[in-house]
């Protein structure tokens, strides 16, 4: 199968180049703003009967290339940029109409990631070993050669942690071989269960622990903020500690992605068909008391990569229903404890007195309901999903999707690059 995957590889580039980047990305900043403040003062005109029709992004670009050579001449660096700067904010407002995000905002020269597109068709873009060639921008040298084979089809470049990256996005064909088990170790259902203090545990009582360089790092990451809020702003040292919580910043996140893309490739491995649970990520954070923990433990990141490499590996993932309760429902009599609290890492079934691992319990009900839903399509139940008593998104069972893993723009991975 093909799918579009991205390589992020940390670049070397010269210092004419790293200023042609700072350059690039102010550009799209101030493109972004200027086409987001343009789109809000013509529609209030439109809303006041001053104008006919509503502001659309393509006749704002048309405004902008209009006048951009004698208002706007240092945004001839690449077009490109100023493209696809537009583009962003034509994708933040169908977010925000689809309630899959907020407002669009305008972004801040200090605040907004440092960002933007150098190419954005297949055509443009030439790969030579470690070095790529993007227009405008010349040949630029990366740390390591891209690792997918395909048509290179998009380059975007951003900087995080004081170093510059380029994420190339490359169609081709997926290896499936990577996600699948030797011969003999494949076991037919599992079930996984991701919580805050363990990263996945599976329904053979296997846990992925998180790593204990991450909370080295992050306890070195609180301390810089601390330092960070100590200091005078706008002096020097203010700006020498703001970097220094950037760098760390970047470190537990790299670490933690590194984490999470092991424990899910292993487990994608290992099992032919997977039992998940459908998580509330923004319920949970609303709770005071775990908001940072939920924040922090990236749970929704480590069952996305799960669905999309069982994809690739030709796996299935069931979908428990969001108010299934895994944790609480007892594996061996069925019996639900509702009195379980959050803080109950083992409990005892009140029914039949056997004693549970929370997270291990979960795992093992996920699994159960992978193990029906296979059986009920393989036609060997005739009482159907509801009498099979298997709780399910929608009423039905949920395979893998067909989504394919984007770009993530500002992602990270191990120190020079990330592999997805």
């Amino acid at each position: 199968m093909e799918a579009t995957r991205a390589h992020k590889i940390r670049l070397m580039p010269t210092k004419a180049q790293e200023r042609m980047f700072a350059q690039a990305a102010g550009n799209a900043r101030f493109v972004y703003n200027w086409v987001l403040g343009e789109n809000q003062r013509q529609y209030r005109e439109y809303r006041d009967g001053l104008r006919e029709s509503r502001p659309t992004v393509p006749a704002l670009m048309k405004q902008l290339n209009a006048v951009k050579g004698t208002e706007f001449p240092w945004l001839l660096l690449s077009s490109q940029v100023v493209e696809d700067a537009a583009l962003h904010v034509k994708d933040a407002f169908e977010r925000f109409w689809k309630k899959q995000g907020r407002f669009p905002q305008f972004k801040s020269k200090h605040k907004a990631r440092r960002c933007f597109t150098a190419s954005l068709r297949e055509r443009e873009v030439r790969i030579n070993g470690r070095y790529v060639r993007v227009p405008s921008f010349g040949w630029i040298h990366m740390r390591e050669e891209v690792r997918f084979a395909g048509k290179a089809t998009r380059v975007v470049i951003s900087e995080e942690g004081g170093r510059w990256f380029a994420s190339v996005s490359v169609t081709g064909a997926v290896d499936s071989s990577a996600y699948q088990a030797k011969d003999g170790e494949s076991q037919a259902a599992g079930g996984i269960d991701v919580g805050l203090r363990t990263l996945i545990t599976e329904s053979d009582g296997t846990k992925h622990e998180n790593p204990r360089a991450l909370r080295n790092a992050q306890r070195r990451l609180r301390r810089a903020q601390r330092r960070l809020s100590r200091r005078q702003k706008g002096s020097a040292n203010r700006e020498k500690a703001r970097r220094r919580v950037n760098r760390l910043h970047y470190r537990v996140k790299c670490i933690r992605e590194n984490a999470i893309h092991n424990a899910t490739t292993a487990v994608v491995r290992k099992y032919a068909v997977l039992g998940v649970e459908s998580l509330n990520v923004k319920g949970m954070a609303r709770n005071p008391h775990l908001a940072l923990s939920v924040a922090d433990a990236s749970m929704s990141e480590a069952l996305r990569q799960v669905e999309y490499k069982a994809k690739w590996g030709g796996k299935r993932v069931v979908e428990a229903g969001r108010f299934y309760p895994s944790s609480k429902t007892c594996n061996r009599c069925g019996v639900v404890n509702d009195g379980l609290r959050l803080s109950d890492e083992r409990w005892a079934c009140p029914s039949c007195g056997a004693s549970h691992d929370r997270d291990t319990n979960a795992a093992l009900n996920l699994r159960d309901q992978a193990a029906k839903a296979t059986a009920i399509d393989a036609g060997s139940n005739a009482c159907g999903v509801e009498g099979a008593g298997l709780s399910l998104v929608g009423g039905q069972v949920k395979p893998a999707t067909a989504k394919q893993e984007e770009i993530p723009n500002h992602g990270g991975g191990r120190s020079q690059s990330t592999l997805f």
